[in-house]
């Protein structure tokens, strides 16, 4: 139909990749928190553009930043 939207977007992630592993082999360091905000542009109802920007904060290590952009459409 041609109407175009608009979508924003927030996730928090806390993430432990090893909480199912036998104690006294976990390694915390690898635990991290991801913070996503982006929004969603639908141009045309079947076509999608995305876009956010993240912050990774592992426990230790340097925090790390970054943006995505994605295209989408369904047929």
């Amino acid at each position: 139909s041609g109407e175009q939207s608009l979508g924003v977007f927030a996730r928090y992630e806390d993430l432990n990749p090893q909480a199912e592993v036998e104690s006294g082999s976990v390694d915390e360091s690898l635990n991290f928190t991801e913070v996503f905000v982006g929004f969603n542009y639908w141009p045309h109802p079947d076509v999608a553009v995305k876009a956010d920007y993240y912050i990774r904060s592992p426990n230790e290590g340097d925090e790390s930043s970054g943006y995505n952009i994605g295209l989408g459409w369904r047929y």
